[in-house]
């Protein structure tokens, strides 16, 4: 399930979290489940989406939300992709937890390209045309080229 609070999307677990923080400060006549009777910026509300026009992760953890892409999502990563193999996948490391360059993410400690390759991974359950399945192949085989030269042993 994916919660919407304070105009940003969170992860079940998270949405979770913050709904036991919040219960313990309003009135015990509230109910969570009463949706109708309260906004998603005073409390977490469950939050289900026709579709979303660019991947999504959770305002939180950085975990990728559950979603479904738009034709123009579908469109953002492949064109995110496609820009990749032309300029390189990009390397950096994501700093790790705790470090002081730490931005919060999902994806702590590995190379950004990872979640370029999420992405594309999702793209790859849509119907594509010849030429997109041709950016997806090309994107993924230079995500292992580079897993092996960095060393990075992705198992999926």
């Amino acid at each position: 399930m994916t919660y919407m609070y304070q105009a940003d999307l969170w992860c079940d677990e998270c949405g979770e979290e913050i709904r036991e923080r919040l219960l313990k400060e309003l009135p015990e006549d509230f109910d969570p489940d009463a949706e109708d009777t309260y906004d998603s910026d005073e409390f977490p509300k469950s939050c289900c989406s026709d579709g979303s026009d660019c991947p999504e992760n959770c305002a939180g953890c950085g975990q990728p939300l559950d979603y479904t892409l738009t034709a123009e999502g579908r469109s953002y990563v492949l064109e995110t992709a496609k820009a990749a193999l032309e300029n390189g996948l990009d390397t950096h490391i994501i700093p790790l937890k705790g470090s002081a360059e730490e931005t919060l993410t999902w994806y702590y400690g590995m190379p950004h390209y990872e979640i370029v390759r999420d992405w594309v991974t999702e793209v790859t359950s849509y119907m594509l045309d010849s030429e997109d399945e041709e950016i997806v192949c090309r994107y993924l085989d230079e995500c292992m080229k580079l897993d092996k030269e960095l060393g990075i042993n992705n198992v999926d």
